[in-house]
């Protein structure tokens, strides 16, 4: 089973800390992250092994994400993978080990973010569908650092 990783990169002016702000707290992630509709904290942690729900809809779709906080680096990274997923009522098992990274690098006063996201196809069909999963989420990754570049400019 390949890992498949898909990078998104942007300049966004505002300081790493400015940035991390934005991605790290629970409560803005619908606000940046495309199609999500809620995002509920699990767990009394806030930094990594925070645990949260994320419900979604993607091509509506329902998707319903938990997910764990693996990197936490104020102004540096901050990362996290999914625990379980469920498509339509039912367990989603066709790609693992899913997650996604942001490194924050200082670029004067702005902050260079570069995004990855990481799955690993489970079976014939996953295999086949890599180019089409894989150019959704580069379109929805472009689309969460536009929103994270609005959220953290304005």
């Amino acid at each position: 089973m390949a890992r498949h990783e898909i990078t998104v990169e942007d300049v966004i002016g505002a300081s790493p800390a400015g940035v991390f702000k934005v991605i790290a707290d629970p409560t803005k992630i619908d606000k940046w992250l495309p199609n999500v509709a809620s995002a509920k904290h699990l767990n009394d942690k806030k930094h990594v092994g925070a645990e949260r729900q994320i419900t979604m809809r993607i091509h509506n779709i329902p998707i319903s994400s938990h997910q764990v906080v693996t990197e936490y680096e104020p102004g540096k990274r901050f990362a996290w993978v999914h625990t379980k997923d469920v498509v339509e009522g039912e367990p989603f098992d066709m790609l693992q080990d899913i997650g996604t990274i942001f490194e924050l690098t200082a670029k004067g006063k702005k902050t260079h973010v570069k995004a990855t996201a990481h799955f690993s196809p489970n079976g014939f069909k996953a295999r086949v569908a890599v180019p089409l999963i894989s150019g959704d989420i580069k379109k929805q990754m472009q689309s969460a650092l536009e929103n994270i570049r609005r959220l953290c400019e304005s």
